[in-house]
């Protein structure tokens, strides 16, 4: 059967080696249904014969036009290669790529590798920080959580120290931008590396109450000018003597100043009652430490020029300024969700035996 009209090719702007597509060898079986020779077909189509043929054959035998899947290149690694890979990913948490590359000597890449872990659910993360602890330190921190776990936490003033810091803990910035466009100035949030005025703060909270922000006042006869147990004790009369009540005990934790004579002579002559056995290295269970968060992002949302002031004397005027206001803008909620939270964070020590939890 001879045909009025030749064939109109779909593009003949094809690369070498590239796969029709379904649209292509269907208008090329068409044709060959209709009766047009191969020889015509493959001229028009700009085609080899033998590409032609191989189309007309696999539609016959599939049925479809559309590829069928593809078995894929043989994997350069065997069950027993991956079994040692995610063995050495497991024993050794923070080995590097390039470190499993040189100690397994499978000739694999690093993108291989990570395909394999990560198939096997082995993603390589960045590691959350926390204080260093030690064995002392895990069975004091589980000690701890043992005896307290059932403790009524509603009368417990929680209490600590934060400094503040010009362009420091600021808030994270994002922006809308392209991929190209990642290193544009506007699109960077930049930060200074100086040592910019720090100011030292010391609040308590408790079930339904809170103390004052404190901003505490530097010891001019210490041999730094830094902060001693005498501007310790100073913030104490100020902060927590207004909000005390006989029926109150009192956390902090166990800074030198803390522990010092100076100090516990002053809670002897304030009759201040202390809770006992406070474990080292234990901010994951003061709930206070969550509030420090809240309070470093409300400055700059007091103030977002923050940054931008200049001076020694005009920068610790701002915080002066703007740390009390910040103090009282967290939420009361907010404040009760953190005590309320003790249960959970020593269950939570419980749970990892005294070392790290998520708190």
């Amino acid at each position: 059967m001879q045909l009025r009209t030749p064939l109109t090719p779909i593009s003949h702007n094809r690369r070498r080696g590239e796969e029709l597509s379904p649209q292509h060898r269907a208008q090329i079986y068409g044709a060959a249904r209709c009766g047009v020779a191969v020889g015509q077909i493959a001229k028009l189509e700009s085609l080899s014969k033998s590409t032609v043929k191989k189309v007309i054959q696999r539609v016959n035998y599939n049925h479809t036009t559309t590829s069928v899947p593809r078995s894929g290149r043989p994997k350069k690694w065997s069950a027993y290669d991956e079994r040692c890979i995610v063995r050495a990913a497991r024993k050794q948490r923070k080995i590097s790529y390039k470190e499993l590359q040189r100690d397994l000597c499978l000739g694999l890449s690093k993108d291989t590798l990570y395909r394999i872990l990560k198939a096997n659910n082995l993603v390589n993360w960045q590691c959350k920080q926390r204080p260093f602890l030690t064995e002392e330190h895990a069975r004091l921190r589980l000690a701890f959580a043992r005896v307290n776990l059932e403790r009524d936490w509603t009368n417990v003033v929680f209490s600590d120290e934060c400094s503040i810091e010009q362009g420091k803990d600021k808030r994270r910035e994002w922006c809308f931008r392209t991929p190209a466009e990642k290193w544009n100035k506007e699109c960077v949030q930049t930060f200074s590396k100086s040592k910019g005025i720090c100011i030292m703060v010391w609040g308590a909270i408790k079930a339904g109450e809170r103390s004052e922000l404190i901003l505490m006042q530097r010891d001019e006869g210490a041999r730094r000018r830094g902060y001693t147990s005498s501007s310790y004790c100073e913030a104490l009369e100020l902060g927590l003597l207004p909000m005390w009540s006989d029926d109150y005990v009192y956390m902090q934790d166990n800074a030198p100043i803390h522990k010092s004579a100076y100090t516990r002579e002053w809670f002897e002559k304030t009759d201040i009652e202390l809770l006992l056995n406070w474990p080292p290295y234990s901010p994951d269970l003061n709930p206070i430490e969550h509030l420090w968060f809240h309070l470093k992002h409300a400055v700059y949302d007091l103030n977002p020029q923050f940054e931008s002031i200049q001076g020694d004397d005009n920068i610790r005027a701002e915080l002066q300024r703007l740390l009390p206001l910040a103090w009282r803008s967290i939420r009361d909620d907010i404040v009760d969700n953190v005590v309320s939270s003790m249960r959970e964070r020593l269950q939570a020590v419980i749970d990892a035996k005294g070392w790290h939890t998520r708190y």
